[in-house]
């Protein structure tokens, strides 16, 4: 295991970007279309939004949308731009607001009204399900004293330093602080780690945990950008990829969705970039993804025969192995190997990396 180094996250993208997914003015005049915050369906009425939210995606009460992001228990923001409840077909749920019952019908609730100017933090309750929404400074996740502990980490992982991890902080950090520690903590003990179930749990834990801040540090998204990659979270690691600049990750999506792209590997350009830390297989991967769009096959070619039939059915994570399956049939696809492209294709079991595939299948 070591370090992989990409030009990626020095810089930020200032534009809003938003998990949900706005109201889209239709081409046709007075038509308005309302997208589904969970796939790519839109609908001519919230309601007929909100009745498929809740037969297809499994929904089980209203959601709560805080800046655009739904919140599943706990977030830390440092402003509320927008906060808002989308019933969902669920008229009847008892909502409050730091204590204060909101009533309300079948429309969606905008709660910015009920908040005060000045706050700390707010608790919404829906029913039986609590959720708070904490203040936070950006300042809190980017100190030196955070950096030292997240640089501590990576140094052992990178000496492949036998010693266990600790998380035992020190008593000057504050709640904030710890939450984001815990989940580089949760990323760094899942890299060690060889036992897959534990290395899952590490890995959603740290995905949780980072994900509950509306403003992260570049290093923090990258994290979340890998975890994405390693789970085959394809559109969530393109919502990902879209706040910042220098992403090879971005290139990622590209190669996932067929389009054409050239990673940035000028000289002058190193001066930016950042390592980040990933285990040698998501190294690998990621390398052999990029010299594709980069059109170096014969450093794909050297990846893929590492790979052969019997060393991929050997594989148990089905994630790692779509991702090999799915490179295959695009290389084989380009060598007008049908037949091969054909197999790989077959084999794929990961819904998205399925449907792009069937591109490449003739």
């Amino acid at each position: 295991m070591g370090y992989a180094g990409f030009l990626e996250d020095n810089e930020r993208i200032t534009t809003d970007r938003k998990y949900e997914r706005e109201i889209i003015d239709s081409t046709i005049q007075n038509v308005i279309y309302y997208d589904c915050y969970y796939c790519d369906k839109s609908f001519q009425s919230s309601e007929n939004r909100n009745k498929h939210i809740k037969e297809k995606h499994s929904v089980v009460g209203p959601l709560i949308l805080i800046n655009g992001k739904i919140l599943s228990d706990s977030c830390y923001v440092d402003e509320i731009k927008s906060a808002k409840i989308i019933l969902c077909g669920f008229n009847e749920s008892k909502i409050s607001l730091d204590q204060k019952q909101i009533n309300h019908g079948s429309e969606d609730i905008d709660l910015i009204p009920f908040f005060k100017a000045k706050w700390t933090n707010h608790e919404i309750c829906i029913d039986q399900r609590t959720c708070i929404i904490n203040k936070f400074s950006s300042e809190n996740i980017s100190n030196n004293s955070v950096n030292k502990i997240i640089n501590t980490w990576e140094k052992q992982i990178s000496e492949n330093d036998n010693k266990q991890l600790t998380n035992e902080y020190p008593d000057t950090l504050n709640e904030v602080e710890r939450r984001y520690l815990n989940g580089f903590f949760d990323y760094f003990t899942g890299c060690k780690t060889t036992d897959e179930t534990n290395k899952r749990k590490r890995y959603e834990d740290a995905s949780a945990a980072l994900s509950s801040f509306n403003q992260i540090t570049p290093k923090g998204i990258i994290i979340l950008k890998v975890i994405a990659y390693r789970f085959n979270w394809i559109e969530r690691l393109e919502y990902l990829s879209k706040q910042t600049n220098g992403s090879a990750f971005e290139t990622v999506v590209h190669f996932f969705y067929g389009l054409k792209t050239r990673i940035n590997t000028i000289e002058n350009k190193k001066e930016i970039e950042q390592k980040f830390f990933v285990e040698d297989e998501i190294a690998e991967s990621l390398n052999a993804i990029i010299a594709f769009q980069n059109e170096n096959f014969i450093e794909v070619d050297k990846f893929l025969k590492k790979w052969s039939d019997l060393g991929i059915a050997q594989i148990k994570d089905t994630n790692k192995k779509d991702r090999i399956f799915f490179l295959k049939a695009r290389r084989m696809n380009l060598l007008k190997r049908n037949s091969e492209a054909r197999a790989c294709y077959d084999a794929i079991k990961t819904p998205l990396l399925k449907k792009e595939a069937e591109k490449y299948i003739i």
